[in-house]
């Protein structure tokens, strides 16, 4: 509980969380995927949406127009399965420093 003036209250508030998603995205490895998916993710609230089986063909790292940063990871080489990545949203994407392919299936991100 917390005590803000005269009221009492209780909870979180949610300016002062960080909203972390995941998403099993079968397939991104295409840019109309890829923007499909974008649009979705407009209609949520979210800092970082987590990919799994993105299916990209190459890693690759783009920040787009509006800020909104996007990282994705390759697949398994021989398989069309694996790879993971990151959609950051454009009021945190200044934050992030650095990011690495640990393996096909992890990927970390440091802010």
């Amino acid at each position: 509980m917390a005590r803000r003036g005269d009221r009492i209250t209780s909870g979180a508030r949610h300016g002062d969380c960080f909203m972390l998603c995941t998403y099993n995205a079968r397939t991104v490895s295409s840019n109309a995927d890829l923007y499909a998916l974008l649009e979705a993710a407009g209609r949520i609230k979210y800092h970082v949406i987590a990919l799994q089986e993105t299916k990209s063909k190459k890693a690759d790292i783009r920040q787009h127009n509006d800020g909104t940063l996007v990282i994705r990871g390759e697949k398994i080489p021989s398989r069309n399965v694996g790879g993971v990545g990151f959609i950051v949203h454009r009021s945190v994407a200044h934050l992030v420093d650095s990011h690495e392919i640990l393996s096909l299936f992890i990927y970390s991100f440091i802010y």
